[in-house]
C-alpha cells in the first residue's frame, strides 16, 4: 500500500502542472512574470520599458478576459507580481523621461541609439518592429558598435529580417 501512495504523491505535481497549463489565466500570469524578469535583466530602462508594458498588458488581460479566475481576484487585491510590475513600470517611465530629456539636450551616438531602440520595442506589429530593429542594427554596425548591433539583431523575431541584419553586420565587419 505504501508504494502506491508514494507513486501517486509523486505524480501530483505532474497533474497540477498540466492543469495549470490548460488555464489561460495561469499562462498569461507566467508570461507576465517572464517579461518582468527580462525587464529586470535589461541593460537600460529604455529597453526594459516595452517589456514592462507588455507584462502589465498581460495582467490586465487576465482581469478583463478571465475575471472569475483566482488570479484575477489576487490581482485586484494587490498581487505581489502586479505590485512589482507597477513599481518597475513607474521607475522605467521616469528614467525614460530623464534619459530622453538628457539626450535631447546633449545628443550622443549611444543615447540616440537607446532612444531608437526604445521606440522600436514599443512598436506592436512584429514586422514593423523587425524592420525598425534591422535599421538600428545596420546603423550600429556602420558606427562600429558591432556588439550592440549583434544584440539588436538578436531581438529580431522575423527570420528574414534577422538574416538581413546579420548579413549587413557581417558586411560592415568585413569593411572595417
Amino acid at each position: 500500500m505504501r508504494p502506491r501512495v508514494i507513486v501517486l504523491a509523486s505524480a501530483l505535481p505532474v497533474f497540477a502542472a498540466s492543469a495549470s497549463a490548460r488555464d489561460p489565466a495561469e499562462a498569461l500570469y507566467g508570461e507576465a512574470k517572464a517579461l518582468l524578469e527580462r525587464a529586470e535583466a535589461a541593460k537600460s530602462p529604455l529597453s526594459a520599458l516595452p517589456l514592462l508594458e507588455q507584462a502589465r498588458a498581460r495582467l490586465l488581460e487576465i482581469v478583463a478576459q478571465h475575471p472569475k479566475s483566482p488570479i484575477a481576484a489576487r490581482l485586484l487585491l494587490g498581487d505581489p507580481l502586479e505590485r512589482r510590475v507597477t513599481a518597475a513600470l513607474a521607475a522605467a517611465r521616469a528614467a525614460e523621461a530623464r534619459a530622453r530629456e538628457a539626450c535631447l539636450q546633449r545628443p550622443s551616438v549611444d543615447c540616440v541609439f537607446e532612444l531608437a531602440l526604445g521606440s522600436a520595442f514599443a512598436i506592436e506589429a512584429p514586422d514593423w518592429r523587425a524592420s525598425a530593429l534591422l535599421a538600428i542594427a545596420e546603423a550600429q554596425a556602420k558606427a562600429g558598435q558591432f556588439e550592440a548591433a549583434l544584440a539588436t539583431a538578436s531581438e529580431i523575431r522575423e527570420p528574414d529580417e534577422a538574416a538581413r541584419a546579420y548579413a549587413r553586420i557581417a558586411a560592415a565587419l568585413a569593411g572595417r
